[in-house]
């Protein structure tokens, strides 16, 4: 079965349907990490496109969306079960200040790596709403796009990040 995702910014993409449970959980691999600028917690600036050789993590979140502290805790301890020199993780806030966020992720115990943007989102991140996962591979193929809060702290989510 194939869903068409329309993202913000007139960009159609057509994935594959991996399962439905209430939330759309998507899989492809026609689409590539983007370059994008991010800032990140120390204020320098980061190409996402320099992760790439990693499986690369992305989570769109801000600290007044539910569903997006409600999954966190879950994301921290998936990072814990896999090998930070092989997989990155890009916790991307989009709150209007940053230092909001980072004051939450320190207030929280969250020692995920936190971004900001440093230019407009790609078109694959204008999403309708967050929170956003999406898993790139070693080779920056999109592997897993989740669109909807997921428990990420299981099995099959560490194998995703090993294998990926």
């Amino acid at each position: 079965m194939v869903f068409v995702l329309l993202l913000s910014g007139g960009l159609i993409a057509a994935l594959h349907a991996r399962t439905f449970d209430g939330k759309y959980k998507r899989e492809t691999s026609d689409i590539n990490l983007p370059s994008f600028q991010m800032e990140d917690d120390k204020g320098n600036i980061v190409n996402l496109q320099q992760l790439k050789g990693k499986v690369v993590f992305v989570n769109l979140w801000a600290t007044w969306c539910p569903p997006c502290r409600r999954e966190m805790p879950s994301i921290q301890k998936l990072s814990k079960t896999v090998d930070s020199t092989k997989v990155a993780f890009v916790m991307l806030s989009l709150d209007s200040r940053f230092a909001k966020a980072q004051k939450y992720m320190r207030r929280k115990k969250i020692d995920l790596p936190a971004y900001y943007p440093a230019e407009g989102l790609p078109p694959l991140f204008k999403v309708e709403g967050i929170p956003a996962t999406f898993i790139f591979n070693g080779k920056g193929k999109l592997i897993k796009a989740v669109l909807g809060g997921d428990e990420y702290d299981t099995s099959t989510y560490t194998a995703l990040l090993k294998n990926g």
